[in-house]
């Protein structure tokens, strides 16, 4: 058969040459009202930028420049680029507030249960080119699904509070960037995917699934943050579909584990947004649970703990994994 690797990079070959056939003029022009761009590779730009290429070097990357001028010699050229580059930086920030990227939890939050899994399913010997196909897998797909969530609650959004600056909810991104960087993400999630068996496969279509249509449960389901914690269990069940190509007791025992888990935090969090949410009539753990919050949270975080216990003790851990329990 063919090299997985050779897939992988013609995947993103294709996306790269995508990319190259942008009318990046166009785009830019929109930001930076500039009629001509020049690319220059920094090792041979020689006295054309006045001495400040350096600095303009530190804001778009250390061997590739973009020089908006009108090919005029002027520090009225100079200065007007700054002002120029200044708004490309806010451009490109809203794409960082965006994926969440000022926000890393997320992406932890949906990682250590699926690493925890890779570990258990592989008795402790994962090959490290799995792990970093699942951290990757992980930082894309909390990329993709925060995508499609703003896109969805774009409308929810701007009547919180918390939520109502979102780069979607406040226009600084379209819809259609949106989702197109949506469908990027997706892609290169799915090229991760060459690398695991056809059961994972399986699985992981099925996560794309539930991660699409999450934004649209805390419409309908009186406890959304359930549905939420078993999207961000598929990497569980993806490990030991990997390594085993079944789901023993273990997988179960960290499943639910990490549903109560899930369930526990993201209460707190909803905590924050109740009473706009009871406002634009938006479902939520924190609604439902309304009055008995401690309670429910006492006894999650009690679930957890007893199975992340029965964990050890089925697999006769030593001392120093209960200490840390």
């Amino acid at each position: 058969g063919v090299d997985k690797s050779i897939i992988l990079l013609l995947t993103f070959g294709i996306l790269f040459s995508y990319i190259k056939k942008i009318d990046y003029e166009n785009l830019f022009s929109k930001y930076l009202n500039a009629k001509n761009f020049i690319w220059l590779n920094k090792g041979i730009v020689g006295d054309d930028t006045h001495g400040h290429i350096d600095d303009i070097a530190r804001f778009v990357s250390k061997n590739t420049i973009m020089i908006a001028v009108e090919n005029k010699r002027s520090d009225e050229n100079y200065k007007a680029l700054k002002e120029n580059l200044k708004i490309l930086k806010l451009f490109l920030k809203n794409y960082f507030f965006l994926l969440r990227l000022d926000k890393p939890i997320g992406v932890y939050l949906l990682l250590w249960p699926s690493l925890a899994a890779v570990w258990l399913a592989s008795e402790g010997n994962p090959e490290l080119l799995i792990v970093i196909i699942f951290c990757l897998g992980s930082f894309f797909m909390r990329s993709a699904g925060v995508i499609i969530n703003d896109y969805f609650d774009q409308d929810i959004d701007r009547k919180v509070l918390r939520t109502f600056n979102r780069p979607i909810a406040n226009y600084s991104v379209t819809n259609k960037e949106a989702l197109a960087l949506f469908s990027i993400l997706m892609i290169l999630s799915s090229s991760l995917l060459l690398f695991l068996n056809l059961k994972s496969l399986y699985i992981a279509l099925f996560c794309i699934l539930l991660i699409s249509t999450y934004p649209l449960m805390k419409r309908f389901l009186p406890i959304p943050q359930l549905y939420l914690a078993i999207c961000y269990s598929m990497g569980i069940f993806m490990a030991y579909a990997f390594y085993q190509g079944a789901f023993p007791l273990n997988c179960w025992l960290l499943f639910f584990g990490n549903i109560f888990w899930v369930l526990a935090y993201d209460t707190v969090y909803a905590l924050s947004d109740r009473q706009d949410d009871l406002l634009i009539n938006v479902k939520s753990s924190a609604i439902y649970f309304q009055g008995k919050e401690k309670l429910v949270l006492w006894i999650s975080y009690f679930l957890l703990i007893t199975f992340l216990l029965l964990i050890g003790i089925f697999n006769s851990f030593s001392l120093l994994y209960f200490l840390n329990l």
